[in-house]
């Protein structure tokens, strides 16, 4: 429809624009002309709006997917199923290789730090801990016993040991622990813990043996009360030797005997 208004406007458009023309050479009324060359232009407007823009396209119906079919034999198929399962076992052979290879470079880590910063500190400690208790506890008390230690003297020995547990209570939580695994300073945590327990305990102990001592009253029920802080602070020495036994199993590190 709009393709037919524009083909007729144009032909109205000229036949009104000719007809313009020869009136004006003849010098006679253009109304007539003029009105039928503007109505032609406007015809030929509205076809153009008419018109409508067709853009034809051509789509191809999809192909259906073809389906390859599966030429291979039984043997290949179980040559291709057995290939990639080396494949697999070798990639999963690989990770553990390198899992173990890291843990081991871990381990050999951990075992250099806790020989160069830890160990000799544990033994220094651990050292202290038996020399005050085997040179000034036990003489302190068999000297008591026969006679050879006055009460003062006593006295004076059980103010040292008090001191001297005092202050291995705090050293033991200052061991470092920095260079270890998450496990392994778990286990020296540990220790460090029982340790420090052990030693508030003997602490305890020559404190009461100190007052035992400074009122004269040796009574079965105040030994007892020293016997049990004794054996509390054991207890925990117990616990924290194995818990330093199973560190340095697991680090490979032999103690001579």
């Amino acid at each position: 429809m709009g393709a037919f208004l524009i083909t007729l406007s144009f032909f109205a458009f000229w036949t009104g624009v000719i007809m313009l023309f020869i009136a004006y050479k003849r010098k006679k009324p253009k109304k007539k002309a003029i009105i039928i060359t503007v109505s032609a232009f406007v015809l030929m407007i509205i076809g153009g709006a008419l018109s409508p823009t067709v853009e034809e396209t051509t789509e191809e119906d999809p192909k259906p997917t073809e389906v390859a079919e599966d030429t291979q034999t039984p043997e290949e198929k179980k040559a291709e199923d057995e290939a990639k399962a080396i494949e697999e076992a070798d990639k999963k052979a690989k990770e553990e290789a390198e899992k173990k290879a890291k843990a081991e470079k871990k381990l050999a880590d951990d075992k250099e730090y806790y020989l160069k910063e830890v160990k000799t500190k544990i033994d220094t400690q651990m050292g202290m801990y038996d020399e005050a208790w085997s040179t000034i506890w036990v003489p302190t008390f068999e000297g008591i016993g026969d006679g050879s230690v006055d009460v003062f003297k006593a006295y004076e020995n059980m103010k040292t040991l008090e001191q001297r547990y005092e202050t291995l209570q705090a050293s033991f939580p200052s061991i470092p622990d920095e260079g270890l695994s998450k496990e392994n300073k778990k286990q020296l945590t540990e220790f460090k813990s029982k340790m420090k327990s052990a030693a508030m305990w003997r602490e305890e102990a020559a404190s009461k043996a100190k007052e035992i001592i400074n009122d004269g009253d040796f009574s079965p029920a105040r030994l007892d009360e020293v016997k049990t802080d004794v054996s509390y602070s054991d207890s925990d020495m117990l616990l924290a030797v194995v818990a330093l036994t199973t560190l340095e199993t697991t680090l490979g590190v032999v103690r001579e005997e």
